[in-house]
Formats: C-alpha cells, structure tokens, sequence
C-alpha cells in the first residue's frame, strides 16, 4: 500500500547549493510524525532508509530531475510509504518493552531482520565501522568501495547501489544509479524548521554532498561522532545465483 500525500505536506522547499539539490519537506513529514505514536521521537531510521531503498528500485524511479514532476511526486510518495512502515514496523518489535527499549535505534542487520517480509532480495554486500573524523574521511571511505563495487559488482543490477550511514545514531540512505550519474540521500529526520530531506547531485560531486551532510550532522549534534558505520547493500538476481554471474 501506498500512501497518498495531503496537500499540507507538498509545500516543499527546494534550494541549490554546492551543486547540490536540497528538497526540504514540510515539519510534519518526518519520521517524529508520520505514523508515529510515540511522544518522544521516532527511532525507526534504519527500517525507513532500507524500505526506501526497496521502494525505489520496485519502482524503477529514475532519480536526475529530483525537482521536476512526476518524479518529486512519485519520490514523497515513496518516502511516506517508507516512513509509516518503518514506525510501524518498529513499534510492533518492541510494543511488549519498556519506554527506554522502545527508544532503541537498530543495527542494519537488525533492522534488516525486523522487515525481512518487506525487503524481497536486498542483500547487504559490505559494512565497515571507522574511527576517524566523519568530516575529513566519509567521500573517501564511501568512493573507495564505490570504485571496488564497480570493478566487481556483486550481481548483474550493477547499475544500483545502496549505502546506509549510521552516525550519531542517525541513519540516512544513499542511493547511487551509476547509469544516470546520480546520488540521492534520504534522510527522514526532522530538521526544524523544516522535515525530512532529501538532496541530489551528480556522482562526480558526492564529495561535496559528503561534506554537506557532515557538516550539518556534526553542526546540528554539536561534535564528530566517535565512529561512524557504513553498509552498502544491493538488490540480488532473482533469475540467477550471484556466484555465477559474469560480467
């Protein structure tokens, strides 16, 4: 199912800076408020950027004309669906829990386990922990497994990638389509005064949405993470096992 979008929540604020594409959502659309029934915030991050990532590549959406209809329409629609499920989802593992548990932000494995039924065949190819400043490193550490992804793809939808950064127990999504030489991120929190967010840009200029993204995450927190972690997952053939496929 889903989810159609009242039209309070369609009055999006699209900027453009650093050569990046920024579409900030209203304050109500954000993972603190849709389909959420908590009163302290919503935790669900991690569900929501892997349910996101099923739903653009069910959809096949195409992602270079973020701005232009019908793709900001398909995309909050797509969100919405992302967002409600994922609270949903999150709030059944842990209805039976204390207050503190409910608050507890999920690993990607874990939240891969928690919507299984929901993900079809997303695979997780490699997860890394780093240590080092977010700032300084994230476009490195992320175009290093980019270019190995590229040199040997995991599976013949080589063509899409899904990157989750989880930092400052925040989760956000990734999506790279190396066919259409974009990147979009997908970030459900909310970022008073706005909602959630999504920004795209040209992979040639993911340095620069890195940065961004770093900087308004360490900004807005007050200090580098301690360790950040980094997952990057894929959609396995349906026709053919992986380890016989060939470039």
């Amino acid at each position: 199912m889903t989810y159609d979008i009242p039209s309070n929540l369609k009055k999006f604020t699209c900027l453009h800076k650093y050569g990046v594409h920024f579409l900030w959502y209203p304050p109500k659309f954000s993972q603190s408020r849709l389909g959420n029934k908590k009163t302290k915030g919503s935790n669900a991050c991690t569900i929501i950027a892997l349910l996101m990532a099923k739903n653009v590549h069910k959809s096949s959406v195409r992602l270079k004309c973020m701005f232009t209809s019908p793709t900001q329409d398909v995309l909050a629609k797509l969100f919405s669906d992302a967002i409600r499920k994922g609270n949903a989802i999150h709030q059944d593992l842990f209805k039976n829990c204390s207050d503190d548990d409910q608050d507890t932000n999920l690993t990607v494995p874990e939240a891969m386990n928690a919507a299984k039924s929901c993900l079809g065949t997303l695979t997780e190819w490699k997860s890394f922990v780093y240590r080092n400043e977010m700032t300084a490193n994230l476009y490195a550490e992320m175009q290093r497994n980019v270019k190995d992804w590229q040199a040997s793809p995991a599976c013949c939808h080589a063509n899409h990638l899904y990157m989750i950064l989880i930092a400052h127990n925040k989760a956000v999504l990734f999506v790279m389509q190396f066919d259409a030489n974009c990147v979009l991120l997908v970030d459900s929190h909310q970022h008073l005064p706005y909602g959630a967010l999504m920004s795209q840009t040209r992979l040639t200029n993911l340095e620069n949405l890195c940065l961004w993204y770093s900087h308004m995450l360490c900004n807005a927190v007050g200090s580098q993470p301690i360790a950040y972690e980094l997952s990057f997952l894929y959609y396995k053939c349906e026709k053919r096992n992986d380890k016989t496929f060939s470039r």
